[in-house]
C-alpha cells in the first residue's frame, strides 16, 4: 500500500468510527435559524479529513432533497441507480451523505473514490485497490460511486457485485448519456432527477460559508439554482466572464435550436434549470431566470420569421420544454393584443352550434397588468375593448381577460391539446368583477392554441358555469405568421419589462 493510500484510508477509518452506528442528526450541526436543518461543518470536515477521499467543499448542506431522494432509493428494487439533475446542486455532497447516512444505521457500503474503494461493513473499514473483482462484496451492499473524468462509469468491481446481486449501484452523474448508458441498462437500473437549490436553500448555504447572503440571493435570481455558480460569481471579477459564458449559450441554442438536448451541458445548465416532477423520474427544462429569459427573448425577436415558426414548433416538441413553448407563445398572443392594428381580431368557433360568434380583438393601448382583485373592480371606468393580463398565481386559471361591448372573455393560452380551466380561478375572477357589468355581458371562455387540430380537442373541454353565471366555450388558433410584421426587438423588451411570468418568478435584472 502506497502512502497515498495509507492516508486515504486512515480518512475512511476517521469516517467510519465517527458514524458506524451513531445518530447522524446528532453529529450533525444546526443551521442557525432554518428550523431542523442540518450541516456538517467546516472543522468537522477537517477533522475527518475528507479531502483526502476527494471531498471538494468546505461545508455540507444537508439539504431537504437528500432526504426525498434517500426515501426514493431505499425503497427501490432496482439494480441500480443514477442520480442526476443540474450541474452544481449537491450530486455529489449527495453521495458522502449516503455514505454518512448508511453508515449510521450499520449497513455495509462499499465507497469508490477515482481507483480506490473503501468497504465499510461491521468490521470496520478496508481498502480494494486497482478494481480487483477478486474481492467479494456482501450481499446487500450499496456501492457508491461519482461519474468524473477518471472514473466515468462505476468501476468493474461495482459491476461485477451488481451483477452478482450483491451490489446496488448509486452513480451520482451530469445529465449527460455517456456518463451512465454503458452499464444502465446491463443492470436494469433507473434514473432519479434531483431538485435544483430554492434560494432559502442558496441563503443557508451562504449562512454556514460566512457568505454575504443579500449578494448570494441576488446572484440566484440573475444566474439560476446552481449553487457552485452563484458562489463563484461572490468573485465580481468572475461575472462579465460568466455573462460572456450565458450570451454565448443563448445564442447557440437560439441559432441551432434543432441540435439542442438536454444533455448539451454547453447550453442547458447555463440557461435553463431542470425540474423533476414529485416521482423525480421525469423533468420538465425552465430558464434558470427572469433575468436569462429576457436574453432568450432579446434572441427570439432577433429572428426572422420562418426561424421564430421553427424554434416554436421545436421547443414544444419534447415534454421538457412545455413551459418554455408556452411563455414564448403566450408573448407572442399578447404582442400581438397590444400592437395590431386597430380593428384586427382572431376568430373564435365555438363549442355549441348555437353559440353566438366569437372574436377577441386587438386591444393595442387599452392593455394593463394587474395582480389583485381590487384591481377589477374599476372595469366600468374603462374604454373598451380592453385587455387585463394578470400577474399573480390567484388567477392562474386565465392568461387574459379581455373584455368589449357584448362580452367578457377568459382566455387561456396553451399548446397542449388538453388543458383544465380551474374553477376556483374563474371563480374568483367572477367575485371581482362587479355584478352589473358581468350581468350585462355574455361570459365566454376561449381556449386559443397554435393550430387548429389542438383547438377542435380543446373546445371539447368542460367548463363549469360559476355560481350563476353560464359559461360558454370557444376555441381559436394563433398563426405565428400574424407576428411578422408586429414583433420588434423594442416591443418584445417593453412586454418583458411588463409582464411578471406565472412559470419563473420575477427577480431584478442585476446586471442587465
Amino acid at each position: 500500500m502506497n502512502e497515498t493510500h495509507r492516508e486515504m484510508l486512515e480518512a475512511a477509518q476517521l469516517v467510519y468510527y465517527k458514524f458506524w452506528g451513531e445518530n447522524l442528526n446528532d453529529i450533525l450541526r444546526p443551521v442557525p435559524n432554518y428550523g431542523d436543518w442540518k450541516y456538517l461543518t467546516e472543522e468537522q470536515i477537517v477533522d475527518l479529513k475528507l479531502r483526502r477521499l476527494l471531498y471538494g467543499e468546505t461545508v455540507l448542506l444537508v439539504r431537504e432533497e437528500y432526504e426525498v431522494c434517500y426515501n426514493a432509493l431505499k425503497d427501490s428494487n432496482s439494480g441500480g441507480v443514477v442520480v442526476t439533475g443540474q450541474p452544481g446542486i449537491g450530486k455529489s455532497c449527495y453521495l458522502y451523505y449516503l455514505l454518512f447516512r448508511r453508515l449510521s444505521e450499520k449497513k455495509t457500503v462499499a465507497f469508490q473514490v477515482q481507483r480506490v474503494i473503501f468497504l465499510f461493513q461491521d468490521t470496520g473499514v478496508q481498502i480494494l485497490a486497482n478494481f480487483s473483482t477478486e474481492h467479494f462484496i456482501p450481499h446487500g451492499t450499496w456501492a457508491l460511486c461519482d461519474s468524473t473524468a477518471v472514473t466515468i462509469i462505476p468501476c468493474p468491481t461495482f459491476l461485477a457485485a451488481s451483477t452478482a446481486g450483491n451490489a446496488w449501484i448509486v452513480q451520482t452523474c451530469t445529465p449527460s448519456r455517456n456518463r451512465w448508458s454503458m452499464w444502465f441498462n446491463e443492470q436494469k437500473a433507473y434514473l432519479v432527477w434531483m431538485e435544483a437549490f430554492s434560494e432559502k436553500e442558496i441563503s443557508a448555504l451562504g449562512l454556514i460559508k460566512c457568505l454575504n447572503v443579500e449578494d448570494l440571493c441576488k446572484n440566484y435570481q440573475s444566474w439560476g439554482p446552481s449553487a457552485r455558480t452563484c458562489t463563484s460569481l461572490m468573485d465580481k471579477h468572475q461575472v462579465v466572464g460568466y455573462k460572456w459564458l450565458v450570451e454565448s449559450a443563448v445564442y447557440k441554442f437560439t441559432r441551432n435550436f434543432n441540435q439542442f438536448d438536454i444533455e448539451d451541458m454547453s447550453v442547458s445548465h447555463r440557461i435553463f434549470v431542470v425540474w423533476p416532477c414529485k416521482a423525480r423520474l421525469s423533468v420538465t427544462a425552465k430558464f434558470a431566470s427572469d433575468y436569462i429569459l429576457g436574453l432568450v427573448s432579446h434572441a427570439y425577436a432577433k429572428l426572422d420569421l420562418a426561424t421564430r415558426q421553427s424554434f416554436h414548433n421545436t421547443i414544444g416538441g419534447p415534454a421538457w420544454f412545455g413551459a418554455t413553448a408556452g411563455y414564448f407563445f403566450e408573448s407572442s398572443v399578447l404582442l400581438w393584443l397590444r400592437h395590431s392594428p386597430a380593428g384586427e381580431s382572431l376568430s373564435c368557433d365555438p363549442a355549441e352550434e348555437s353559440y353566438d360568434k366569437l372574436k377577441i380583438p386587438a386591444c393595442r393601448e387599452n392593455m394593463e397588468f394587474f395582480s389583485k382583485l381590487e384591481d377589477l373592480k374599476h372595469v366600468g371606468d374603462l374604454k373598451l375593448p380592453f385587455c387585463l393580463v394578470p400577474t399573480s398565481q390567484t388567477f392562474a386559471a386565465v392568461d387574459a381577460i379581455v373584455l368589449t361591448k357584448d362580452n367578457v372573455i377568459t382566455v387561456q393560452m396553451t399548446i397542449a391539446s388538453r388543458h383544465d380551466a380551474k374553477g376556483t380561478g374563474l371563480e374568483k375572477i367572477y367575485d371581482g368583477l362587479p355584478s352589473k357589468f358581468l350581468r350585462a355581458r355574455t361570459w365566454c371562455h376561449v381556449f386559443l392554441t397554435d393550430t387548429e387540430d389542438k383547438g377542435k380537442l380543446l373546445r371539447r373541454e368542460k367548463v363549469a358555469d360559476v355560481k350563476t353565471k353560464p359559461i360558454r366555450v370557444y376555441s381559436a388558433f394563433f398563426d405565428l405568421d400574424e407576428l411578422d410584421s408586429i414583433l420588434t426587438i423594442k416591443r418584445a423588451e417593453e412586454l418583458k419589462k411588463v409582464m411578471v411570468s406565472r412559470y419563473w418568478q420575477y427577480a431584478i435584472d442585476t446586471y442587465w
